[in-house]
């Protein structure tokens, strides 16, 4: 099966939805993202950004209650139902369907979306072809913008508050109604009319009875329906009069009404209301992320829902585009209507993430999207899809049936826009985070300040970075041995190749997570992929792949973490998986296992495989039990680096883990191996036989550092890298000293030595995503400025306002402890994570003043606000000794040079 892109990205959507934090919902259990605090656009004038301030805490707390007040609503059956059904009501956990002598509920738990039960009220004797048609048609439509085809859209669905069903009995007539919290069906039984006729059968449920408030309980697999003790009253002059009523189950099963005294020349209304465990949503994920309320208390709504009946879907649409949907929906400024509802996404996975409204009641929404065909309008800044994930800002028109205008924002790696903020002109300023190296940035920061790749010229004197890599852990670095110019890197966005020693880089056809990189060294096209999940070869220097194995060929392994070509006989690879290792004589065809311990029972992980240059068939594994060898290619192992002087296999935390391995090409017999958990270098100078150690001056005593890789230079030069750095030893090991300038990623986990000049060195390391900020302009047909804000690490940029003048005040997180700072009033606070705040001029081309917010613990920004004095204010979560969290709110003085 060939390897392609879409493929790749499609299965990097759960890393994507577990960065997100997209969680499940159950019950009231919404997640608000972002507060409101500058989502209303600001007007004019200097009170601009602080009256949009003012929604702050109050508007959430209105908003999760407008949800469950939100009104049921009905659509009438075009097809998406059998022909007896006539309208259909989808809503949280369950889908209501009526047809004239019956009605039907899907019941669906949030917790096991895949189990469903529908529990059926036929009217017994009644009526077959009683009418039923929609009341109280809504002020709103519900729209579905799916995929970018418009033949798809859907523009104007109209919903209904009420069903009647006219006449079901003799003179009764069946009104349905309700909120997402109750669903109410009134029996209306005319002057005259007998209501002994009502009779209800149900079927479906595994037991039924009532219990002692007098509310009928129903069971089922999927949970349960209780319908409360009913409720019947008739009007007089004198108002509302109540009528005794109970449920009564007669012999046959059937549910009836027991009243009390009532007048028969009066209309009477009988009300059983059914309530269910959830409300709102449908019976998947759903999660609201942010909310913001326009100028007459409108509240507008953006999230994700994985749900296939969620409210706002439109049942001419049978499918949902995919896993995730993003949503937008209005609510009146009472909550109790929907004014408009409308699905926003492609055949990926898209969330909306942040919500703004300008003075006009247009809806601008962020977010994120793995779709290569998410709804973009032509003439916008930027209509194709790039790299894993995009970011996308699109506008609505005012009642929601229309896309004003929808861009993408992203390049070559992963993208999210976190946050948006809308100016009095239109114009909208975007803050979110992004992997990509190609970004048109001609703001502050033109480049992405961290890379997952290094290259020393000099021995590991100096360190200088690789541009284009997208990935931000590179796992493995192969040199192609015929050509010392290409070199391979495995990233966790996949294979990227370098044809000029290590200065910039492409992204291959393989884009999932790899861990290492083989080349063939007989045919340099040739090459493997040890990868996540399976085996991939290219047999054109990875311009396409083809699977060679997957788990099934593996014994289930889920990664394979390893690859190796037999140097004389390049059809013979090897592989270290999870299980144990494996080995392919044609080309990666077939696969047969090489046991470490002689029996599959016995599962052995194999992080690195290595064998001698001149004789290939001789190799060595680093094992989650220490270091084995193979004197027949892999047909017996016996174990290499273990025993006494490691404290043997008594007990778990003895076992040494193996993940870096290296042979000296210039002495074979000489290996190094260093152990993960200890921090440990050993050498064998006698083929693995006996072993010593020698780490004089790896860590500071009281820190382990993991030894990840090793790579050997010259005669007696010894490279190590760990989690602090690399290290180097000019003694063949005996002792090291660190080797880190100019590199600015401490988390190294690859290295290579150009065999050809062994004054090139590379590193493969951890960095990060930046954050980046964009203005476009109110057309959204350009971006205006566009800037990364981030140094060698990983940064969040979180949230975004804005004030009177224009400029941009961006709140977010950073672990870089060099980040751009400008007057800052912290320096970085020793953390793993620190917030941080920052302000940029109207251009976006300068700071104009940026700080660190934390101390030594961990800090996160997760929201800033702007007053009409243009200070600032930043709230987020701050680590306390003992692993608790508290809140914070700091407020930044104009000129940023303290807090007030």
């Amino acid at each position: 099966m060939t390897f392609t892109n879409r493929r790749a990205r499609m299965a990097f959507v759960a890393i994507l939805l577990t960065a997100a934090a997209f969680g499940l919902k159950h019950s009231a259990a919404w997640s608000l993202g972002h507060s409101a605090l500058n989502r209303a656009a600001p007007a004019a004038g200097a009170g601009a950004t602080a009256s949009a301030s003012q929604h702050g805490a109050a508007t959430r707390s209105r908003a999760i209650e407008a949800f469950g007040r939100s009104p049921l609503r009905f659509e009438a059956n075009q097809g998406q139902a059998g022909a007896r059904v006539k309208f259909i009501s989808r809503n949280s956990g369950y889908t209501l369907f009526l047809s004239a002598n019956e009605a039907a509920i899907k019941l669906r738990p949030p917790e096991m979306p895949e189990r469903h039960e529908t529990v059926r009220m036929k009217f017994v004797n009644a009526a077959t072809d009683a009418r039923l048609f929609g009341m109280e048609k809504m002020a709103s439509a519900s729209n579905y913008f799916i995929g970018g085809d418009p033949a798809r859209w859907r523009v104007g669905v109209v919903n209904f508050g009420r069903v009647k069903q006219r006449a079901v009995w003799p003179g009764i007539d069946v009104v349905w109604y309700g909120n997402q919290r109750l669903l109410e069906h009134d029996f209306i039984v005319a002057p005259g009319a007998d209501p002994r006729k009502i009779r209800l059968e149900f079927s479906g449920a595994s037991g039924m009875g009532v219990d002692k408030e007098g509310a009928l309980e129903l069971r089922t697999g999927a949970g349960g329906l209780r319908l409360l003790r009913p409720a019947a009253w008739q009007v007089s002059d004198s108002g509302r009069e109540a009528v005794a009523c109970d449920y009564r189950v007669n012999g046959a099963g059937q549910v009836e009404f027991r009243l009390g005294e009532y007048d028969k020349n009066r209309e009477l209304v009988i009300d059983p209301a059914i309530t269910l465990a959830t409300w709102f949503g449908g019976a998947d994920a759903d999660e609201a992320r942010n909310v913001a309320v326009d100028k007459d208390g409108a509240v507008y709504i953006a999230g994700a829902t994985v749900s296939v009946d969620f409210p706002v879907a439109n049942s001419i649409q049978q499918n949902k585009a995919a896993l995730t949907d993003a949503f937008v929906l209005k609510l009146s400024p009472d909550g109790r209507q929907v004014v408009y509802a409308t699905y926003l996404g492609g055949g990926g996975n898209d969330q909306a993430l942040s919500v703004a409204v300008d003075a006009a009641g247009a809806a601008y929404v962020a977010g994120v999207t793995t779709s290569t065909d998410f709804p973009t309008t032509p003439g916008t800044s930027q209509t194709s899809f790039k790299g894993f994930s995009d970011g996308f800002v699109t506008r609505l028109n005012a009642n929601g049936s229309a896309l004003v205008w929808s861009s993408l924002a992203g390049g070559d790696g992963v993208d999210v826009a976190n946050d948006l903020a809308v100016d009095g002109a239109g114009n909208v300023y975007v803050a979110g985070r992004t992997t990509s190296t190609d970004l048109p940035a001609n703001g502050f920061q033109t480049s992405r300040g961290g890379s997952s790749v290094y290259r020393s010229s000099d021995s590991g004197g100096a360190w200088n970075p690789g541009a284009g890599v997208a990935g931000t852990t590179t796992y493995g670095l192969t040199i192609d041995p015929s050509n010392p110019n290409v070199i391979y890197a495995a990233t966790d966005l996949g294979v990227y190749k370098s044809v000029d020693g290590g200065g910039r880089w492409r992204a291959t056809a393989f884009t999932g997570v790899a861990y290492d990189v083989a080349v063939d060294p007989r045919n340099a096209a040739t090459i493997y992929v040890a990868a996540q999940g399976q085996l991939a070869r290219s047999v054109n220097g990875g311009e396409s792949f083809t699977f060679k194995a997957s788990p099934q060929n593996f014994f289930g392994s889920n990664s394979v973490y390893s690859a190796l070509v037999d140097a004389q006989t390049p059809a013979t690879v090897y592989v270290g998986t999870e299980k144990a290792a494996f080995k392919s004589v044609d080309g990666g065809e077939n696969w047969t296992p090489s046991f470490i311990f002689g029996t599959q029972s016995i599962s052995v992980r194999v992080t690195r495989l290595i064998a001698y240059p001149n004789n290939p068939a001789s190799l060595f594994a680093g094992t989650d039990r220490g270091v084995f060898k193979s004197a027949d290619a892999g047909a017996n192992w016996s174990l290499a680096l273990a025993g006494a002087s490691l404290g043997g296999f008594s007990n778990s935390n003895s076992i040494p883990g193996i993940r870096a391995l290296a042979i000296d090409p210039a002495q074979t017999a000489t290996i190094y191996a260093g152990l993960n958990n200890t921090g440990s270098v050993y050498k064998s100078t006698n083929g693995g036989m006996t072993w010593s150690r020698g780490d004089a001056g790896i860590g500071d005593g009281n820190q382990v550092t993991l030894i990840n890789a090793l790579a050997v230079g010259s005669a007696q030069t010894v490279y190590a890298a760990g989690s602090t750095g690399i290290y180097k030893s000019a003694d063949g090991g005996a002792n090291w000293s660190l080797a880190n300038s100019g590199l600015n990623n401490p988390l190294v986990l690859s290295l290579a030595v150009d065999r050809n000049n062994v004054a090139n060195v590379y590193a493969g390391t951890v960095s990060g995503a930046d954050a980046f900020v964009a203005k476009l302009n109110a057309g959204g047909s350009a971006l205006s400025w566009l800037t990364y804000l981030g140094g060698a690490l990983s940064e969040d940029g979180a949230a975004i306002a804005i004030d009177r003048d224009g400029n941009s005040y961006i709140a977010g997180s950073t672990s870089s402890s060099n980040f751009p700072v400008a007057g800052q009033i912290q320096n970085f606070g020793g953390g793993s994570t620190d917030a941080f705040a920052a302000k940029l001029d109207p251009a976006g081309a300068a700071l104009v003043w940026s700080t660190y917010l934390g101390g030594v613990e961990n800090e996160i920004g997760y929201d800033i606000a702007v007053n009409a004095s243009s200070e600032a204010y930043v709230v987020g979560s701050s680590a306390l000794f003992g692993g608790q969290r508290d809140a914070y709110i700091h407020k930044v003085r104009a000129d940023g040079s303290s807090l007030a």
